[in-house]
């Protein structure tokens, strides 16, 4: 007994000292703890980052080999051109491709031949390097004209990262205005076990009083039976609302990642001031769900455009320089080689195109197809939104206009109750009446609680578009 005695003061001086859990605080202990808040936030920062992917577009590339050839093929004259030519090659080049639809690489080519059983009259020099440093430039003039193609990749990678981050930081929003919603929940979830812990005493003291009158044979018992009901009734209601607060607790704990229905914090606030406080947000141009199927609509137009270019014939301007080296001597070949005494220069045209001409038809239509339907699909979100918002604006309007009638309401309803009560008292009213008006104040009570909660929902759904 004094173990229980001693749990029972213990919870009582908790709830006495606990501090109030602001929607602050509480917030972000949901942003905290909340595995799936966390789990989106890195997400979205990944798909920030992953922006960077179309930086690579335009990097520089390298590229080496190493070849080594033992080539021992009949010739026409093994005597005089040798019987076997071995080689050693080794190239590193960087090429880079432009903005503008210019591509350009720099190499450098080293090459080590030996020629066994070659004449030296025809073949003076059977063992020697060659090395060359080449330039090589090639401009497009169809496909990929001034970057088209290239520019449109990067803007498809660079739209489809801001797309998913936008999506990841709406849902973000989302969670938290379902949090912001519940935290209002639960405290009016508290108001109606407040009220119906009231109207239970009240209906205590209504059967206490009829069972008084009725054993002094000063009432019907019908009326002491009318007051009995009504305080079942009002126990029932009790249980119920018990039940709806345990309930939106457990949410509201699930919300910030603790496993149970006891808050352990106070959570107070004057919901009637706080409903009456309330201004509508301000409407940013496009809400955060949107904005990303803008994005990936404007992506899927340039893949669009890319895929366009892909089926082009691509023609191109080549251009290259090099330099070539060619001695005995591996340190000679290389110096002669970054000098101009033997410059090779070449310019030219390269055509390639695809024949099916058919499919490429139908395939540039189906990208035209899928661009056009990208664009109507923002075009419906973009109206669905502003009808949503003028719906919820309208809504939110017309909520605060009902609570003012029902905060009037209700204190018509209570003073109503109580002045049938005092009647009662003086003989002057029944047990029915008292009970039918306080049925009304209730009522009233209810649907004032249940108006504030829409009202906040409605406002948190506002700020989504905030």
């Amino acid at each position: 007994m004094k173990t229980m005695t001693a749990i029972f003061c213990w919870a009582i001086s908790c709830a006495l000292f606990a501090q109030n859990l602001e929607l602050e605080k509480y917030l972000d202990e949901v942003k905290r703890s909340n595995e799936s808040y966390k789990a989106l936030k890195l997400r979205s920062k990944s798909l920030n980052d992953l922006s960077a992917e179309a930086d690579l577009i335009y990097s520089s590339k390298l590229e080496s080999s190493l070849y080594h050839v033992d080539n021992s093929r009949p010739n026409s004259s093994p005597s005089t051109l040798g019987v076997k030519t071995t080689q050693n090659t080794a190239s590193i080049a960087v090429s880079k491709p432009t903005s503008y639809g210019v591509e350009g690489s720099v190499s450098y080519n080293v090459a080590n031949t030996e020629i066994d059983g070659a004449s030296s009259t025809v073949i003076p020099e059977n063992k020697y390097y060659e090395n060359y440093a080449e330039l090589k430039i090639s401009q497009s003039l169809y496909r990929n004209f001034l970057g088209r193609e290239i520019k449109s990749k990067d803007e498809s990678i660079r739209k489809s990262a801001k797309a998913g981050k936008a999506e990841q930081d709406f849902k973000m929003k989302n969670l938290l205005s379902d949090a912001e919603n519940i935290y209002y929940q639960y405290i009016i979830a508290g108001k109606r076990v407040q009220i119906q812990e009231a109207a239970k005493e009240r209906a205590e003291s209504l059967a206490k009083w009829t069972l008084s009158k009725t054993k002094k044979n000063l009432a019907d018992n019908a009326d002491y039976l009318q007051a009995e009901s009504a305080l079942q009734s009002r126990e029932l209601d009790l249980l119920l609302a018990k039940h709806n607060l345990r309930s939106i607790a457990q949410i509201f704990n699930s919300l910030r990642g603790v496993n149970s229905s006891v808050i352990s914090e106070k959570v107070e606030l004057s919901i009637v001031d706080h409903t009456k406080n309330l201004t509508a947000p301000q409407k940013n141009e496009f809400r955060l769900d949107t904005l990303a199927i803008k994005y990936s609509a404007e992506a899927e137009m340039a893949q669009a455009i890319a895929s366009s270019e892909v089926l082009k014939p691509d023609l191109k301007l080549n251009g290259s320089a090099a330099f070539y080296g060619k001695t005995n001597g591996l340190s000679d070949a290389t110096s002669d080689s970054f000098g101009s005494k033997n410059p090779v220069y070449s310019i030219g045209l390269s055509l390639s195109m695809p024949l099916d001409f058919s499919a490429k038809e139908r395939a540039q239509s189906a990208y035209l197809a899928k661009s056009q339907a990208a664009q109507l699909e923002v075009k419906r979100k973009e109206f669905d939104d502003a009808r949503e918002w003028e719906d919820l604006l309208t809504s939110f309007e017309e909520l605060k206009d009902q609570l003012k009638v029902y905060n009037k309401l209700e204190e018509i309803q209570r003073r109503k109750a109580i002045n049938e009560r005092k009647r009662q008292k003086n003989g002057l009213s029944t047990t029915f009446q008292v009970l039918s008006f306080e049925q009304e104040y209730l009522s009233t009570l209810s649907l004032r609680l249940s108006k504030q909660a829409e009202l906040i929902q409605t406002y948190t759904q506002l700020k989504l578009f905030n």
